[in-house]
C-alpha cells in the first residue's frame, strides 16, 4: 500500500469517518519517524511499542478534534509525546511503591529487634520524636 498516493486531507477524513484503510495509511506514513520519539523517551523497544501503539489509538480517538492550526505531524508528536510522559510517570509510580512495599516487607521481619532494645535506647528514641 503506498501512502503517497493519498493528500493529507483523504487521509484525515478517512480517518475522521473512522475507516481502517485510512487509519493504517496514517500509521504507516508515520509509524517509523513516531518510532524513533518513543525510543527516545524510552530507550526500550518494547516499551517504546507500548507507547507507539497507545499513541496511535489516542490519535484515531482525537482526530476529529484536529483543527489544522499547524501540521498533522506535529499534532501527532505532540500526542505521541505526552503519552510517552505518562507512561514513564506511571512506570515511575509503579517502581517507586513496589520500592517501597519491599523495604517494608523487609523491615517487618525483624521480630527480635524491639526484644534487643534496652531501656536507654528506647528512651533515646522517644526523645527523637519530641
Amino acid at each position: 500500500m503506498q501512502v503517497d498516493l493519498y493528500s493529507e486531507e483523504e487521509i484525515l477524513e478517512g480517518c475522521r469517518k473512522n475507516k481502517r484503510r485510512y487509519q493504517e495509511i496514517l500509521y504507516r506514513k508515520y509509524a517509523r519517524k513516531m518510532y524513533g520519539i518513543c525510543m527516545s523517551y524510552a530507550g526500550n523497544r518494547d516499551i517504546a511499542q507500548d507507547i507507539l501503539q497507545d499513541s496511535f489509538i489516542k490519535v484515531f480517538k482525537k482526530i476529529k478534534h484536529f483543527k489544522r492550526e499547524g501540521s498533522l505531524e506535529g499534532w501527532i508528536r505532540k500526542i505521541i509525546g505526552n503519552t510517552a510522559i505518562d507512561h514513564l510517570r506511571k512506570e515511575t509510580r509503579e517502581h517507586s511503591y513496589i520500592t517501597d512495599k519491599e523495604e517494608i516487607e523487609e523491615a517487618v521481619y525483624e521480630p527480635d529487634a524491639i526484644e534487643q532494645l534496652k531501656t536507654q535506647d528506647v528512651l533515646e528514641l522517644v526523645a527523637q520524636l519530641g
